[in-house]
C-alpha cells in the first residue's frame, strides 16, 4: 500500500498572513466602536498603552534573537 502526502484540508487558499492579519483587524473594529460608546475614551487611551508596550516587548525579543 502506497501512502501519499496530501495538504492540510484547512490550507485551501494562499492569502498571504499579513492580509489574514488585515481581516482580522477589521473584524475588530465594530468592538471597539462598541467599546468606545459603552465605556468612553478611557477605553482608546488603554489601547494605545496596550500598543505601545506590545512595541516596547516585541522590540525586545526581536533583540534577542
Amino acid at each position: 500500500m502506497k501512502l501519499t502526502m496530501e495538504s492540510s484540508p484547512h490550507n485551501h487558499s494562499q492569502k498571504s498572513l499579513s492580509r489574514f492579519m488585515m481581516t482580522v483587524l477589521a473584524a475588530c473594529i465594530p468592538g471597539l466602536i462598541a467599546q468606545v460608546l459603552f465605556f468612553g475614551s478611557s477605553v482608546l487611551i488603554q489601547l494605545v498603552l496596550s500598543l505601545i508596550s506590545f512595541r516596547a516587548c516585541n522590540d525586545d525579543v526581536l533583540l534577542l534573537r
